[in-house]
């Protein structure tokens, strides 16, 4: 019976995952308000200034947003394996009462201990059924791509209904004795993936997708009242076809990254 947790269970949780949102909120608050006041204040083009300081303020949320989702999910996945060498996932985060808006979420680290400390875990992976029919079951490992930061599990699962799937994982650097886990992850590897990976079309998807937008955001640019280099009726068509294009960007985009 093996319980994998994030190293060190931090008692500062709750001020990592709200202090950078709050950040997020401020940054993007000062550069969107900022830039504006500036171009003011200097003479300058407030069109295009305020639409910069807009651009980085977005940029910066997301970033924000992402780094506390990695952090959020890194304090409440666990992996396990009872007795008979059955891996299970467990996410904290479906115990949290989220009636209780972001207070109820910020108590991740609470149910963490409580599972792993409390004996929660250790109760149920001591009984011959285990954790089946109860949490996810990782049947197989098809693929594990390292990121950076993080791992990308690709898995088939056995869900508690019963029912099979394949659901990835997001593995963030820094669990406890995380080499041993993903030596129990690699024993789950499939032969047929060990031997020959599937065709990755999705960079060249990504690609397409990618020069696509540009030529469309070109377009748009050119056909714009203000530059008037081409006819003002394929604007809009324009912009259109560039928002419908930045949907399939990002779903390839992110599934490229998680290894699927």
């Amino acid at each position: 019976m093996k319980i994998w947790t994030p190293e060190q269970p931090s008692r500062h949780y709750a001020a990592s995952i709200l202090l950078p949102l709050i950040g997020s909120v401020l940054l993007a608050v000062v550069l969107a308000g900022g830039a504006a006041l500036l171009a003011l204040r200097q003479g300058w083009p407030v069109a295009p200034i305020s639409l910069a300081g807009c651009a980085l303020a977005v940029f910066f949320a997301l970033w924000a947003a992402l780094a506390v989702g990695r952090r959020a999910q890194q304090g409440a996945l666990i992996f396990c394996q009872d007795g008979q060498g059955r891996l299970f996932a467990v996410d904290a985060r479906k115990f949290i009462s989220y009636h209780k808006s972001l207070w109820g979420y910020l108590q991740t680290q609470k149910v963490v201990r409580r599972l792993v400390e409390g004996g929660v875990l250790a109760r149920y992976l001591g009984e011959e059924k285990g954790l089946v029919g109860l949490e996810n079951q990782i049947l197989a490992v098809e693929n594990i791509k390292e990121n950076r930061n993080a791992y990308a599990l690709t898995c088939r699962v056995r869900h508690p209904s019963g029912s099979f799937g394949r659901h990835t994982y997001l593995l963030v650097k820094g669990y406890t004795r995380q080499e041993e886990l993903l030596y129990a992850l690699e024993r789950l590897r499939t032969a047929e993936n060990l031997v020959e990976l599937p065709s990755n079309r999705k960079p060249l998807f990504i690609l397409l997708c990618s020069v696509a937008l540009a030529v469309c955001i070109a377009l748009c640019v050119c056909s714009h009242p203000a530059v008037g280099v081409l006819s003002q009726e394929i604007y809009f068509p324009c912009l259109g076809l560039a928002f419908a294009l930045l949907f399939p960007l990002l779903y390839f985009i992110i599934r490229q990254h998680r290894g699927e």
